[in-house]
């Protein structure tokens, strides 16, 4: 049985929506580009360390959930959260920013940073 992926992709402002409206729950977004050369090596990274503290790609998740979005495919989510620099990860708890982490950053790193959100 193959374990199910524990980042979801997002495409549209309303996907991102969905997930903060759950509370209490942590949403843990990657902004990357298809364009960018440390995404694609940070995006693996992102991915492990998302299974590694058992993410969940899920919409109905009560606990943590990981996703990913390309600024060039959902601009405008890119704006709204003023992201500057790809990779930048943030982490949304009840609405409010508690964690942003901007460019590429080792797995040691990102997984201590996450690891109490």
């Amino acid at each position: 049985m193959t374990r199910p992926d524990p980042v979801r992709r997002l495409g549209r402002v309303e996907d991102l929506a969905g997930l903060l409206a759950v509370p209490g729950r942590a949403v843990v977004v990657c902004f990357t580009g298809s364009w960018c050369g440390s995404c694609s090596v940070f995006e693996p990274v992102f991915t492990q360390v998302a299974a590694e503290l058992g993410g969940s790609a899920a919409a109905d998740s009560t606990e943590r959930v990981f996703a990913l979005v390309d600024t060039q495919e959902v601009p405008l989510l890119a704006t709204a959260w003023s992201v500057h620099t790809v990779p930048t990860v943030v982490v949304v708890r009840d609405g409010v920013t508690v964690h942003r982490i901007d460019g590429p950053v080792p797995a040691r790193e990102l997984r201590h940073r996450l690891r109490d959100t």
